[in-house]
């Protein structure tokens, strides 16, 4: 039995972490004695009970105990904690270009992040786009494994929208690349009645909202899904594009950017109305056409629901996954030495350089300090 091992960096909900367990689970179930790895043992994951019992769980102080046939880096951080793990296989799971969630300023944290792209693991991808990015960018050659479509309990699809549009947000709201709160005021701007909120924030309530479901069950999604026509996700950065996926199985239609990922399955004007990335203006106008025009919403939830239709199920992307891990474990072994040698000289050499531009900068504003002081005390010499 093949030993196989996620380190992530939470356990919390999330579509990065759903994937996983998504895949973690079919292993499983399919004769990998499958782990997790991470800084703490989760307390709880009731929001996806099925790996309760299935999957061990691990802690970074642990693992030094065991070893591995293969081991998945989820995050640029965990593909630093790699060296932690024995193991014959590092892969790393590529769902995002992680880069570009981190504040530009942030110069340490951007140059780590990328450099875990050329650091000479094993990459798998998620997205065309993805697979296509990391070898324009890094020269890396990634296996793909695209994502599949919820199993959606209780999705009861009604393509025919027979009283006022409703529209569906969803998104953490604390996480700035979703443009949660900058939609609902959009929605509520134009007086959009029956405003609803899927969130993985642990809120109560939410101002501009007419129903709020936070921490909703996985198999409980399908049911919100189907009491809305339009799903209004504002991304500005995504990997592969789920929740309109999801929407259209629910017999629903979307309204987005145009981020990358979105190719993979919405058309605009067919399936979905997709506007330019920060377009507002756009969106609006999308908005009120589908208040205003039935048939249009109509035609685009119909044709929705056979873009999902089409899709495959996770049962069969996590097959293909399967595949591709035992592809990789047919392949030549990692060599860790290398690796390890190549993350923490990189990592020391971004805290080294990072360390020195804090103490020049602190030497600059002594230097500021000193003359504004100077100045202050020749201001009140002259006035007294």
């Amino acid at each position: 039995m093949n030993k196989l091992a996620f380190i992530v960096p939470h356990f919390g909900i999330s579509g990065g972490i759903h994937i996983i367990f998504r895949h973690a689970e079919y292993l499983a179930n399919n004769g990998f004695d499958v782990y997790f790895v991470a800084k703490q043992e989760p307390t709880e994951i009731s929001w996806y009970p099925k790996l309760i019992g299935l999957v061990t769980f691990v802690t970074y102080k642990a693992i030094g105990a065991y070893s591995f046939d293969m081991v998945f880096a989820s995050s640029w951080e965990t593909v630093y904690k790699l060296p932690l793990v024995k193991s014959k296989h590092y892969v790393y799971l590529v769902q995002a270009p992680e880069v570009l969630f981190i504040p530009f300023e942030n110069k340490l944290k951007r140059s780590l992040a990328e450099y875990t792209y050329i650091s000479g693991i094993k990459v798998v991808t998620i997205a065309t786009w993805l697979q296509q990015h990391l070898l324009d960018n890094y020269g890396v050659r990634a296996y793909l494994v695209k994502n599949g479509l919820l199993d959606l309990k209780h999705c009861t699809a009604d393509n025919i929208t027979k009283k006022s549009v409703r529209f569906l947000v969803e998104g953490s709201i604390t996480d700035v690349r979703k443009m949660v709160p900058q939609t609902i005021k959009l929605l509520k701007s134009m007086g959009v009645k029956d405003i609803g909120l899927l969130t993985s924030s642990r809120i109560k309530r939410y101002p501009g909202v007419t129903k709020l479901y936070s921490l909703i069950p996985i198999d409980k999604v399908g049911e919100v899904y189907s009491r809305y026509d339009v799903l209004v996700k504002l991304s500005t950065v995504e990997g592969m594009f789920g929740p309109p996926l999801e929407m259209f199985k629910c017999g629903g239609t979307a309204i987005t950017f145009d981020v990358p990922g979105h190719e993979e399955y919405m058309v605009h004007g067919v399936n979905s109305l997709i506007a330019p990335i920060y377009d507002f203006d756009k969106v609006r106008e999308y908005v009120d056409m589908l208040i205003k025009d039935n048939a249009l919403l109509n035609t685009l939830k119909v044709n929705a629901q056979q873009a999902a239709n089409s899709w495959k199920t996770w049962n069969e992307a996590s097959a293909e996954f399967m595949i591709t891990v035992e592809k990789i474990l047919a392949t030549e072994y990692s060599n860790i030495t290398l690796i390890k040698k190549r993350l923490l000289l990189f990592y020391n050499t971004c805290k080294l350089f990072n360390s020195a531009n804090i103490i020049l900068l602190q030497i600059y504003l002594y230097g500021v300090f000193r003359k504004l002081t100077g100045k202050i005390k020749l201001f009140i010499y002259n006035i007294f």
